[in-house]
């Protein structure tokens, strides 16, 4: 290709903007970003202007280099054409904007992109993206201003988003609270995993109790993972008959008895039991405690994880009672 456009001037034939196009298209493919500079001069040199085509490759070769400067000038170009034209259609494609907000977050220049992304059509992965970097970095302002730009795009936002929005406002319960609200307030049941987890999470982490009982009520999950985020809440706040709710309420009927405490993590089996002798849930105890796997083991398993967190409001000679009792009624 260069010895044909080295060869172009002696024919009397000039390179015209279709012909910078397919140059640069090549010089993207061997990724020479020096090369790609070399044709944009030469380019300004005759006097022809690069089209939203020619600056869509050097954008794509700036990003292949790691040069932010440079990509978000042939960026700006790119929105200038899209502009111009009022299109309604994406910018660039999805893969290319992820590209370079993940280019932007390396450089921490992502609140210089954002302002190029107003009033842009921006993909839902890439919203996602830029707040999953605002989460890392602890970023509240800056979540604030991507809910902005997504909620201007669409009427209602995705779980995805939701869930990335709580985790990046968790040190400002407020904003968190809000958002979660809203969730809680949409029509249906409908909540994903993702989202449920999020909120739980958020719970934990402020110990409220009132939103995970509602989302609870909204929600009746049947996922085995979002179930177990509910248990270990309501035991992390002491809340033991809760506890046995959920587990009996949405965990036995997801699976059948044998297959449900099989499946189960071995440390939450031993809370469940825990949590059912202390608040006099006898009936439950005595069923996990038949389990296969507890049949010899079930005293030695309750003492050993006695001294984990869950316990540690109750004084150790009210718990030692609260185990004795309660067992030497399992035992006889």
């Amino acid at each position: 290709m260069g010895l044909i456009s080295d060869m172009l001037p002696s024919l009397g034939i000039k390179c015209d903007r279709r012909s910078y196009e397919v140059l640069l298209k090549a010089q993207v493919a061997a990724r020479d970003f020096y090369e790609i500079e070399a044709l944009v001069e030469d380019m300004a040199a005759n006097k022809i202007d690069l089209s939203a085509r020619a600056a869509f490759f050097c954008l794509k070769g700036a990003l292949q280099v790691q040069e932010f400067g440079q990509a978000l000038k042939y960026f700006r170009i790119l929105k200038g054409f899209w502009e111009a034209q009022k299109a309604s259609e994406s910018l660039v494609p999805q893969a290319t904007m992820l590209s370079l907000v993940e280019l932007a977050c390396q450089k921490k220049q992502l609140a210089q992109l954002l302002c190029m992304f107003q009033g842009l059509p921006i993909p839902e992965k890439v919203h996602d993206a830029m707040l999953e970097a605002c989460v890392e970095s602890h970023d509240i302002e800056m979540a604030k201003s991507i809910e902005c730009i997504a909620r201007a795009q669409r009427e209602t936002l995705s779980d995805s988003t939701y869930s990335l929005l709580i985790k990046a406002m968790a040190r400002r319960p407020a904003s968190a609270s809000a958002i979660i609200e809203e969730v809680l307030k949409r029509e249906g049941s409908a909540v994903s995993p993702i989202l449920a987890m999020a909120i739980v999470e958020f719970c934990t982490g402020t110990s409220n109790m009132a939103i995970a009982v509602r989302l609870l009520q909204k929600m009746k999950p049947h996922q085995v993972n979002v179930i177990t985020a509910f248990i270990w809440f309501f035991i992390g706040i002491e809340s033991y008959q809760k506890a046995c709710d959920v587990y009996e309420n949405y965990m036995e009927p997801v699976c059948s008895h044998a297959a449900g405490i099989q499946s189960m993590d071995a440390n939450l089996q031993q809370s469940i039991i825990d949590s059912a002798v202390l608040c006099g849930r006898t009936p439950l105890a005595e069923r996990l405690v038949a389990a296969p796997r507890y049949e010899s083991m079930a005293c030695l398993s309750l003492i050993a994880c006695a001294g984990e967190a869950v316990w540690s409001c109750i004084s150790l000679v009210e718990r030692w009672n609260a185990v004795i009792s309660y067992w030497v009624v399992l035992v006889m």
